[in-house]
């Protein structure tokens, strides 16, 4: 009689996350160099149900495709702050590839994390992890990963956002691709993910600097639309070396009545916003 094959724990925790994530139990065989059945067993014997799997239900692939919501809006420019596309390869399957859709938002943001859980990949459940190594202080972490390949081709086709784009440094938003009303929602979204607006500023961080000036153009224009009422639109833009990329901050003074303008052009009516970044903004009453 054969001997049993051991299956490692660390290969065991693999299978069944690449499969809760949606990759087909096809792919899983083929980067474990098993078959479908093998893979198919050893779910089984893990209680791990084939019924439950199937990837449609499980992602609003749809979701980023056309932009018509003040939602849809906000949470794309969040994505451009604070998601990412992750792809996956193995050296020793070089037919073997996966793309994935990830969040990793600290604790604070768990108001918009439940969002996008909500309205995107209801059935993937949220990881938190409270990760202190090189940081005393680190708040625990949000954590949502989803795979969809319609998204990731919308994402990266419709709105040019590509893996790795934290070193996409070319990277600029086609804003004619969704409705000129929805542009605050877009950037109120980049703001709560990747910016801050107190009583004296507000800040914007990104690693492309074109990106950067968009957005300083889009509040130029605000301003010019207003400018026998409010003082003159003036910005900040520094260059900063990062440990493995360059990054832009802008910096836009509110003071002299331009905190009223801009405040109402981020907030007037809106539903969807980080609580915490709101109530900072409209500290004191102001």
């Amino acid at each position: 009689m054969g001997k049993k094959l051991e299956i490692s724990d660390e290969i065991k925790n693999k299978v069944i996350e690449l499969y809760k994530n949606g990759t087909s139990i096809k792919k899983i065989g083929e980067k474990f160099n098993r078959s479908a059945q093998t893979i198919s067993r050893w779910l089984k014997m893990w209680e791990i149900k084939p019924k439950d799997h199937p990837q449609l239900k499980w992602v609003n692939e749809t979701y980023f495709d056309n932009i018509t919501t003040e939602e849809q809006a906000y949470l794309l420019g969040f994505f451009i702050a604070d998601g990412c596309i992750r792809e996956e390869s193995d050296s020793r399957n070089p037919n073997w590839h996966s793309t994935r859709l990830c969040f990793s938002n600290s604790i604070d943001d768990e108001e918009i994390m439940n969002l996008v859980h909500e309205r995107i990949c209801p059935n993937n459940k949220p990881l938190y992890i409270h990760n202190t190594r090189g940081a005393k202080n680190r708040k625990p972490q949000i954590s949502l990963q989803w795979t969809s390949y319609n998204m990731v081709a919308t994402l990266e086709n419709k709105y040019k956002i590509l893996p790795r784009k934290t070193y996409d440094q070319d990277f600029e938003f086609p804003f004619n691709t969704i409705p000129k009303n929805l542009w605050r929602h877009f950037v109120r979204g980049f703001m709560d993910g990747d910016g801050s607006i107190n009583n004296s500023e507000l800040r914007f961080v990104f690693t492309s600097e074109k990106f950067m000036y968009q957005i300083i153009n889009l509040f130029k224009s605000l301003f010019d639309e207003h400018k026998n009422s409010v003082w003159d639109f003036s910005y900040n833009i520094t260059e900063y070396d990062g440990k493995t990329c360059k990054y832009w901050t802008v910096f836009i003074p509110l003071g002299h009545g331009r905190d009223k303008l801009i405040k109402s052009y981020l907030y007037n009516d809106a539903t969807v916003y980080l609580k915490r970044k709101f109530n900072k903004a409209y500290k004191n009453g102001k």
